[in-house]
């Protein structure tokens, strides 16, 4: 799926992947455009008694996993990583937002992997543009989030709404 920008019909395309959810969702923007806010209406949209929805913005998501591997209780990285991530639905959101170790990047790799490969609907939220995720995370994870087949919404143009006091 292309690229869309608000008024792109994006209402039906994610009315679309709501009905039948599969790859990504992926929302780009700047700071402040609503992608968190959306991601909470999502939450609302998503859930139901049969489907298991977990949010999570990145930052949290690292130290859920740090905490697990200091605990010493879960194993290996990757197995705790596989149970934060094994619900119906994921949302991570502000992708990017704690800067870019290799160590970051291993694991959002592997995080995306194991969605990808599992074809369980995940929601991705960032500041980065397209670009910006090749620079910083490599040809590996851009092409699995930016693939044809999920739905790629970009925020980029609209105005800070915190800046405007919405």
């Amino acid at each position: 799926m292309s690229k869309l920008r608000l008024g792109d019909g994006l209402c039906k395309h994610v009315a679309k992947w709501i009905i039948d959810p599969k790859g990504f969702l992926v929302i780009t923007g700047e700071p402040g455009t609503g992608k968190t806010y959306f991601c909470a209406a999502l939450v609302e949209v998503l859930f139901t008694p049969r489907k298991s929805i977990r949010y999570y913005d990145e930052r949290n998501l690292f130290r859920r996993l740090r905490d697990g591997i200091s605990d010493g209780s879960s194993g290996d990285y990757m197995k705790h990583l596989e149970c934060l991530l094994d619900d119906d639905f994921i949302i991570i959101d502000d992708v990017g937002s704690s800067g870019h170790t290799e160590w970051r990047e291993e694991v959002l790799m592997e995080a995306i992997d194991l969605r990808y490969r599992n074809m369980k609907p995940t929601v991705i939220t960032s500041n980065l543009t397209r670009k910006q995720f090749y620079e910083t995370y490599g040809k590996r994870i851009t092409s699995r989030l930016f693939a044809k087949e999920n739905l790629i919404i970009s925020m980029d143009g609209m105005p800070d709404l915190r800046e405007e006091g919405l």
